[in-house]
């Protein structure tokens, strides 16, 4: 980064908000009925959690 970047915010304020937002409209569905996801593992990260649930320490994926 240099001295012209300092104007750049991450995530975008309207972003930011946005998921805020969302958040809130999910938080009685979340409540009731939890949150499910699915989500990619690059293959170092995902034989890292295998190897935890194979030594018990995580139920599952």
């Amino acid at each position: 980064m240099t001295d012209t970047d300092d104007a750049f915010e991450w995530p975008d304020p309207a972003d930011k908000a946005h998921a805020v937002e969302q958040a809130k409209r999910l938080r009685n569905q979340v409540a009731e009925g939890g949150l499910r996801f699915e989500a990619y593992l690059p293959p170092s990260l995902a034989l890292w959690l295998l190897d935890r649930i194979e030594g018990q320490k995580y139920l599952d994926p």
